[in-house]
């Protein structure tokens, strides 16, 4: 069979292959003629029924420049297919066509192939491991907070300072701008550096009811506001000024706030509840720098177009929050004066730093031999549903049931028996598993 296609390539950086195709003149003409039939069937050619007009009437008709065109948009994908399996090139992501020519035809493609993963001496990784401690100071502040939300404000006949309450009449301006205009505002003073602009809380300590005056604060140059480094200037008057009174710590308040049968059963639950938050931040932030650890040994390259995919991720994200509190990124930019090009520069930092730890994850499950099996996750789902409806069990089934659920929940699995692993190893409470055979490009999670 003879050869219609000429192949060359040319290994880039970033893990990408420069391939060019070149297609032969008697497959071109075998294109043509088929994109001819295309043509005379959706265009009308006068004297002729659609598809019924000879090639030699629709070349001259239409041009030769057309029908190659034509040829060229059906051609792209079966030669690039025909060729990578040719030149033996798995693709990992989309390929990008860089240039296309018709007569001669050829058409050179970036095709992306797989990362390159090395973990270096990964069993050695170790990151001190200290167990949180929940201090009698810490439910102390807990059960004082409880009772500030069982306290009452009442009004009192001295100057505002800090965890007060004071009703305002405000306004403020940032050049000809309104920033804020309340009659009759409630704001609690936190600190110093409360308020939505540093400094807002401490102007009002030390006044008193019927104080009214004018005082300026600047945003910082590093404020998130689109106000940053511009001066507010504020109006102010004090209607009231209100302090909290707190009810007594005993028996009758733990009865108060909740199912407690005295003082001492609410101070050991909310110890309990503070040891389990804290042991969950403790495990976040260890996870943290044990992936950092990690990637940091790790040699990883990757295509840019891996780094184009993260960087959709990580704004489809976000604007799945801003969604969440009645927002989108659409506004977010436009408060922000900011385009989405440049917003895709700044946020490729984060991109690139996630796509470096799930490669880093991938390879560390293989190694590991972590894996999770379909028994894995019917026991996931089950377990699960034992603490729905009925109804609402059988909603959970089905919905599970369906491939791209059970992809998704693969994942999160995975991810958590390899992040497991991962801090088993830096605390050297496991040995690791033996050492894999090498995989020159592994896929991430």
């Amino acid at each position: 069979m003879e050869e219609t296609l000429t192949i060359s390539q040319e290994t880039l950086e970033n893990r990408q292959i420069a391939l060019n195709i070149s297609v032969a003149p008697q497959r071109v003409e075998e294109a043509m003629r088929r994109a001819g039939r295309k043509i005379s069937q959706r265009g009308r050619i006068p004297g002729f029924r659609p598809g019924k007009a000879p090639y030699a009437v629709v070349l001259r008709t239409y041009g030769r420049k057309v029908l190659l065109e034509e040829a060229a948009e059906d051609l792209i994908p079966v030669v690039f297919e025909e060729a990578t399996k040719q030149a033996g090139i798995e693709p990992y992501a989309q390929p990008a066509l860089t240039e296309m020519k018709t007569e001669p035809m050829n058409f050179k493609f970036v095709v992306p192939i797989r990362p390159v993963v090395e973990l270096g001496d990964y069993k050695s990784l170790r990151v001190p491991w200290e167990p949180p401690v929940i201090s009698e100071e810490r439910v102390q502040e807990t059960l004082d907070t409880l009772r500030r939300q069982q306290g009452q404000w009442e009004p009192v006949e001295k100057a505002a300072d800090y965890s007060d309450l004071v009703t305002l009449d405000i306004a403020a301006k940032v050049g000809e701008e309104t920033l804020l205009d309340q009659r009759e505002w409630d704001h609690i003073l936190s600190n110093a550096q409360g308020g939505f602009i540093p400094g807002f809380d401490a102007a009002f300590v030390g006044k008193v009811a019927g104080d009214e005056w004018d005082f300026d604060l600047r945003y910082p140059d590093d404020s998130p506001s689109r106000w940053k480094g511009q001066t507010a200037n504020f109006h102010a008057k004090v209607l009231t000024v209100k302090s909290r009174s707190m009810p007594e710590l005993d028996d009758a308040f733990a009865q108060k706030v909740g199912e407690y049968k005295d003082l001492a059963e609410l101070q050991q639950k909310l110890r309990e509840e503070l040891e389990g938050q804290a042991k969950a931040q403790a495990e976040a932030d260890y996870t943290e720098q044990v992936l950092t650890k990690l990637v940091e040994g790790a040699q990883i390259e990757f295509p840019p177009a891996l780094l184009d995919e993260g960087t959709d991720e990580v704004l489809r994200d976000q604007d799945r929050r801003l969604r969440e509190r009645g927002s989108s990124l659409a506004a977010f930019l436009q408060l922000n004066k900011k385009s989405e090009t440049d917003y895709r520069e700044e946020v490729r930092p984060q991109a690139e730093r996630r796509v470096k730890r799930g490669l880093a994850m991938g390879r560390l499950a293989e190694l590991e031999g972590i894996e999770v099996t379909d028994a894995d996750l019917d026991s996931q789902v089950e377990e699960y549903a034992s603490g729905l409806t009925p109804e609402g069990a059988e909603n959970w089934r089905e919905l599970m049931a369906r491939d791209e659920s059970r992809r998704y929940m693969r994942n999160d699995l995975l991810t958590e028996r390899t992040l497991a692993r991962l801090r088993a190893i830096a605390r050297n409470e496991i040995e690791a598993a033996p050492e894999a055979a090498p995989a020159e490009n592994p896929e991430g999670l």
